[in-house]
């Protein structure tokens, strides 16, 4: 399991992003396959799936939030 310190994930939070969905995203850049995380994480690929879209669109709707104000 992939845990940042204690001011990473209030920035994750502040952003968003669950926990779980922060752990999927940092598997992701660096470099994880989809499959390799389901194996690290032990979820289904159809959760990776679903957690990387959710991150995803709470990180558009912060920007887009940020830009307009």
């Amino acid at each position: 399991e992939v845990r940042s310190d204690s001011s990473g994930n209030a920035t994750l939070h502040a952003l968003g992003i669950t926990p779980r969905q922060g752990d999927v995203l940092k598997l992701l850049l660096q470099g994880k396959s989809a499959k390799l995380i389901c194996k690290e994480l032990a979820l289904s690929e159809g959760t990776v799936k679903t957690l990387y879209s959710r991150a995803l669109h709470s990180l558009r709707a912060t920007l887009t939030t940020g830009l307009q104000a």
